[in-house]
C-alpha cells in the first residue's frame, strides 16, 4: 500500500470545533501550540491534549470521527492529510 502525505499548519481559536463526531476523514493532527479537549457525543470531556500530542488517529483506522475536538486555548496544529 502506498501512502501519500501532505502537512499544513493551521490555527484555530478558542471555542472552535476542529472536527465533530461521525465526520468522514483520515487526517491526523499534531498540536504545535495550545490546548484542545476531546469530547463525547454527550459533550463530556474525555481528555485534554497539549503541545506535542496527536489526535484524529481513530478516523485513520475506522474512517470516521468517534469524538468531537474543541479548542480550549488558541491552538496551532499540523494537519497531516493522508491518502492511500
Amino acid at each position: 500500500m502506498k501512502v501519500v502525505m501532505n502537512m499544513v499548519r493551521t490555527p484555530y481559536k478558542q471555542g472552535d470545533v476542529i472536527f465533530d463526531i461521525s465526520e468522514k476523514s483520515d487526517d491526523l493532527y499534531l498540536i504545535h501550540t495550545g490546548t484542545v479537549q476531546i469530547e463525547s457525543s454527550e459533550g463530556l470531556a474525555l481528555k485534554t491534549l497539549e503541545q506535542g500530542e496527536m489526535f484524529g488517529e481513530m478516523a485513520f483506522i475506522i474512517g470516521e470521527r468517534t469524538a468531537r475536538v474543541v479548542v480550549v486555548k488558541n491552538v496551532i496544529v499540523d494537519v497531516i492529510y493522508l491518502k492511500t
